[in-house]
């Protein structure tokens, strides 16, 4: 594996969801109406990990998904929550890092389609 690392069951999970991880310009909407829009999930390889931005590419970020942006959803493979892989949302232009949501599951749940 190209860090070293098991890859968490949620991530595994995700890329199960063939017919999720083929559709464009998907819509995640949270609980309080916050809307997260995902252009494409990004192909679990390790040229994914060679795109992402290099700020990311210092830590053990795995990149799933882009928006037409090109910032990136993401969770980290290390730390104590990894387990539940929090997803966090890098914006590239000022290279800050925003909590999306607690858990890759939780993300998913708020899956609404197109």
């Amino acid at each position: 594996m190209h860090f070293g690392l098991a890859i968490p069951e949620p991530l595994k999970n995700l890329y199960e969801q063939t017919t999720l991880l083929t559709t464009q310009n998907v819509v995640f909407r949270e609980k309080g109406g916050k809307e997260w829009q995902v252009a494409e999930f990004c192909p679990a390889h390790t040229q994914t990990l060679e795109g992402i931005w290099s700020d990311l590419k210092k830590s053990k970020a795995f990149p799933f998904a882009v928006d037409s942006f090109g910032d990136c959803y993401y969770v980290e493979l290390t730390g104590k929550d990894s387990n539940r892989c929090p997803v966090m949302y890098y914006h590239h232009d000022g290279s800050d890092v925003e909590l999306v949501s607690n858990s890759l599951e939780e993300f998913l749940r708020w899956h609404r389609g197109k």
